[in-house]
């Protein structure tokens, strides 16, 4: 779960600007935006092509997948695919 700051603050020393995302708040955090209405957004998952190779092989040995001799770019076309 990720928040959107609809509303600024200062909180314990920290400036949360609008607009700003929070990707793990904390419970102090989560309370905060409950009480502030803070939007809940869905954080983006990384693209594939972000991934370094050994994360790539990683992921496709997890989904059994055979990527012996595959360069970066096979695998995540391997992978999206």
């Amino acid at each position: 779960m990720a928040l959107r700051v609809t509303k600024p603050v200062t909180k314990f020393g920290r400036y949360y600007a609008a607009g700003e995302i929070i990707d793990e708040p904390t419970s102090v955090e989560a309370s905060e935006g409950r009480l502030r209405q803070w939007e809940t957004v869905v954080a983006p998952e990384p693209s594939l092509a972000a991934l370094r190779k050994p994360e790539l092989v990683q992921l496709a040995d997890e989904r059994g997948l055979d990527v012996s001799g595959l360069n970066k770019s096979e695998l995540v076309a391997l992978l999206e695919g």
